[in-house]
């Protein structure tokens, strides 16, 4: 299993962690990247949230302790310098945006991505990508579940979101048993 071998390795080496999604978000990247910042905080892992441009406002309900922000306030909201990106619902670098990638650059740390969308092979060996999961979100989840962080309703609320969008409301052929397994 390398995608739980990558993920759990990543976050080993870490202490403080940027989760980042693509530009013009949708419900699967920042309901996918607050259930994660959320879980890694109760690993005792310094985490923000960081997009190119603020939360939109509705998303606002999905992060209740203003754990996602605009990059243009990320250094008034986390004082750390990341040893750890993670991308979510995405899996190059230049989607997150040009600041996010302009920053990633600068500060030259660890990067993942998490991800359900193709990419090249050479990318699958090296971050968290599966092509079989019906989100980002239920790749998530599982992640959490590796993680050892048992669901609460925060964590659950914004994975419910992001899988529920990302596969509308359960229609698309790649949902699967697992799928439902998560949600439930």
């Amino acid at each position: 299993m390398l995608i739980k071998e990558n993920f759990l390795k990543a976050v080993a080496k870490a202490t403080n962690i940027l989760i980042s999604t693509h530009i013009y978000p949708d419900a699967d990247g920042i309901g996918s990247q607050i259930s994660l910042c959320m879980a890694l905080k109760k690993k005792g892992k310094k985490v923000i949230c960081c997009n190119d441009e603020e939360l939109l406002t509705r998303y606002k309900y999905l992060d209740p302790h203003d754990d996602v922000c605009g990059f243009d306030n990320l250094k008034e909201n986390f004082k750390e310098t990341p040893d750890l990106i993670i991308i979510v619902d995405t899996n190059t670098i230049f989607r997150a945006g040009k600041k996010i990638q302009q920053y990633a650059e600068e500060i030259s740390c660890d990067l993942l991505y998490i991800d359900h969308h193709p990419c090249p092979e050479k990318t699958k060996k090296y971050h968290c990508v599966d092509t079989t999961a019906a989100a980002t979100g239920q790749l998530v989840g599982e992640l959490i579940e590796y993680l050892g962080v048992p669901f609460d309703a925060q964590i659950a609320l914004p994975l419910y979101t992001a899988i529920l969008i990302d596969t509308s409301s359960f229609r698309y052929p790649t949902v699967t048993e697992s799928t439902h397994g998560m949600i439930a």
